[in-house]
């Protein structure tokens, strides 16, 4: 497949479906729009993706101003383009566990992990269907790979370090922060401060640690989308 190089996209050039920038932008309210409705029966979705998508800009802003090896204003463009979609394969995840307010049992979880290959399998279709290079491509390999881990103890395939796709590392951090900071089905709120200290505490272990300084060093901004 097109992204077995897991970080083969990163510093490439993309083409989009679209000419204009009116209707690259009408392209990603589609996929906002589109995701809410995989994700809305959690609850509160609309306003996770929207504060997803604002702190990947940051994070990926600050890639840009610290020089970020091989990062393009391009790629970072296509990165928050797709960040909305990352969780798109929870349409295929039943209502009863998306909304189970008990700890799921081992079947549960597995069906609930699978959403990462559902996303990806879906964004792939969707990717080949119009080419191939759009940020849809960057949209499937992020929602395949945003629950690895920087030690390996992610899913689906255990990547490690720098083995995770760079857009996945990105997402990794910015979902967790917004579930941490604002609350989710399966992480209690801790807010801002506290999703701060969590991120500290767990880079190297959960997540990239270059990437995690980086962001934290943009706790102004961020404090701002809360």
């Amino acid at each position: 497949m097109w992204f077995n190089d897991k970080n083969a996209l990163v510093g490439k050039r993309f083409r989009t479906t679209a000419d204009t920038k009116e209707l690259l932008e009408l392209h990603g309210l589609l996929a906002e729009s589109f995701a809410s409705r995989a994700e809305d029966r959690a609850g509160n979705a609309e306003e996770h993706i929207r504060r997803v998508k604002q702190l990947t800009g940051i994070l990926v802003r600050a890639m840009l101003d610290n020089d970020y090896p091989e990062f393009t204003a391009e790629y970072a463009d296509n990165i928050i383009l797709a960040s909305p979609l990352h969780d798109i394969g929870k349409i295929t995840v039943r209502d009863e566990i998306l909304k189970k307010g008990d700890k799921l049992t081992s079947g549960e979880s597995g069906e609930l992990m699978n959403h990462t290959l559902a996303g990806s399998e879906i964004l792939h279709e969707l990717a080949e269907a119009v080419g191939g290079g759009t940020y849809i491509a960057v949209a499937a390999v992020i929602a395949r790979y945003h629950h690895e881990r920087w030690n390996g103890c992610g899913y689906p395939d255990r990547l490690r370090g720098e083995a995770i796709p760079l857009a996945a590392r990105i997402m990794s951090i910015v979902d967790s922060f917004d579930c941490l900071a604002a609350g989710c089905p399966y992480s209690k709120k801790v807010g801002v401060d506290g999703a701060a200290e969590l991120l500290r505490k767990f880079a190297g272990e959960y997540y990239d640690p270059a990437l995690t300084d980086m962001f934290l060093t943009k706790m102004d901004a961020i404090r701002e989308l809360y």
